[in-house]
C-alpha cells in the first residue's frame, strides 16, 4: 500500500511539476483573479462573483444556507483533459497552505442560476456542510504571488472556487456584507 501511495505521490509531483515548469502565462493582475488553462495552454478568465449567503427557513425547524449564482453555467470553460482541470489563481502572496485559502465545489445547475447549500442544520445543530466536504486538488506555487490549482474531476458540470478561508468566510455573518466571492468554471463533457 506504501508503494503505491508513494507512486501516485511521485507521479503526480512529476505531472504537476512538468506542466507548471512548461507554463508561461503571466499571473492574473489582481488577487482574487484566476484562469482556467486547457491543454493547449490557452487560458480563460474565470467568472468571478459576489454571491449574497442566504438562510432559507424549511419545515420543521430546518435552516438552508445557500448561495446562487445567476446564470445556467460560465464562459470559463475547462477542457478536463484525463480528468484534471488547472486553475492559475492571485492571491495576495502564496506562503499560506492553499487548502485553507479556497474550497472547490459542484454546483447544482438549473436553466437560470447555480446554487450550492453551504450548511443545512435543524434547531440549531448542523446536518452538513458541503463546502468542508469539498473536492480535493493539488497546488503548487507558480510566480510571486499565485497558486497552480491541479483538480480532478470526473463528471462534467458548473464548478466553483470559494475565495477565503471556508470556516471564516462562509459562516461569518460579517464576511464581505453577507456575501461570498466564488471564481466559476465550467467542465465540458
Amino acid at each position: 500500500m506504501k508503494k503505491y501511495i508513494l507512486s501516485v505521490f511521485f507521479f503526480t509531483s512529476i505531472f504537476t511539476n512538468g506542466f507548471s515548469q512548461n507554463l508561461s502565462i503571466s499571473e492574473p493582475d489582481f488577487s482574487g483573479q484566476g484562469y482556467v488553462i486547457n491543454g493547449d495552454q490557452n487560458f480563460t478568465p474565470l467568472e468571478k462573483t459576489l454571491s449574497p449567503i442566504q438562510n432559507l427557513m424549511g419545515f420543521g425547524g430546518t435552516s438552508h444556507l445557500t448561495i446562487a449564482v445567476e446564470g445556467c453555467c460560465s464562459n470559463a470553460v475547462s477542457d478536463n483533459i484525463n480528468n484534471s482541470t488547472t486553475l492559475l489563481i492571485k492571491w495576495d502572496d502564496n506562503k499560506t497552505d492553499p487548502t485553507e485559502l479556497f474550497s472547490v465545489v459542484k454546483f447544482k445547475s438549473k436553466r437560470k442560476e447555480r446554487s450550492l447549500e453551504l450548511r443545512k442544520s435543524r434547531y440549531g445543530f448542523a446536518l452538513m456542510r458541503d463546502v468542508e466536504n469539498g473536492i480535493n486538488f493539488l497546488a503548487k506555487k507558480y510566480g510571486e504571488s499565485s497558486y497552480l490549482l491541479t483538480i480532478k474531476i470526473d463528471k462534467p458540470g458548473e464548478y466553483g472556487l470559494l475565495l477565503g478561508t471556508n470556516k471564516t468566510v462562509t459562516y461569518n455573518d460579517k464576511s464581505i456584507n453577507n456575501k461570498l466571492p466564488i471564481l466559476c468554471f465550467s467542465v465540458a463533457k
